[in-house]
C-alpha cells in the first residue's frame, strides 16, 4: 500500500475528490499508472441468539442457554473511502443507463442473506 500511496485518490467527507498533485506516471486512462480509488470489503453476521447471557424465566427456574445461533443474517457490501459502493449519488437517468449497460439487478452492491431454520442458508 506504501507504494501506492502517491497514486491514490483521496476525498472529503462529503465524497469529493480532494485537490492532488500525481506523479507524472498518473493520467486517468493512462499507459502506466493511472489514479487508485481503494475500495474495500466487509462482511458481517448477526445470529438472533449472539450473546444472550439474560432472559425472562419464573424465579427459581435455571436459564437455559439456546443450543444453536438461531436465525440470523449476513450482510455483504463495499465500501468506498467516504460511503458504501453504489450508484445513488448519481442523477437518475445515470443510474439507469449504468444499470442498462453493465445488466445490473441492483443499484448498490450489498448483499444481505438470511440462515437459519426454515432458510436455504448462505
Amino acid at each position: 500500500m506504501s507504494d501506492l500511496e502517491s497514486y491514490l485518490v483521496e476525498f472529503d467527507s462529503e465524497g469529493n475528490m480532494k485537490e492532488k498533485v500525481y506523479p507524472d506516471d498518473c493520467q486517468v486512462g493512462g499507459e502506466n499508472r493511472r489514479p487508485v480509488i481503494v475500495i474495500t470489503h466487509d462482511e458481517c453476521t448477526f445470529s438472533a441468539n449472539d450473546g444472550k447471557t439474560h432472559g425472562w424465566q419464573r424465579k427459581g427456574d435455571i436459564f437455559l442457554r439456546p443450543k444453536g445461533k438461531g436465525k440470523g443474517i449476513m450482510v455483504s457490501d463495499f465500501l468506498l473511502p467516504f460511503s458504501r459502493l453504489n450508484l445513488l449519488r448519481l442523477p437518475e437517468e445515470e443510474q439507469d443507463q449504468v444499470v442498462e449497460r453493465f445488466s445490473l439487478s441492483s443499484k448498490e452492491a450489498v448483499e444481505i442473506l438470511e440462515y437459519g431454520k426454515n432458510n436455504e442458508g448462505y
